[in-house]
């Protein structure tokens, strides 16, 4: 993983589908908690490609950009 890909935290990224899974862990073992639904959302934490939503609810995947795309 390049810890570049991504811009310093936080930023912002756009959701594009609605029903992009959170997780509990930033893994696609985590425990799914809910969807997103379509929006911007800020991630205040990134490990590996997975992303840590502001709110606290749990991680989403970043690296999908029919999913979701950060905001340059």
């Amino acid at each position: 993983d390049d810890p570049k890909a991504f811009p310093s935290t936080p930023f912002k990224v756009k959701v594009n589908i609605p029903d992009l899974n959170f997780r509990s862990a930033p893994s696609m073992s985590g425990t799914v908690k809910g969807q997103t639904g379509k929006g911007v959302f800020t991630i205040t934490e990134v490990i590996g490609e997975w992303g840590k939503l502001k709110s606290g609810v749990g991680w989403i995947y970043l690296a999908n950009p029919e999913y979701c795309i950060v905001l340059k």
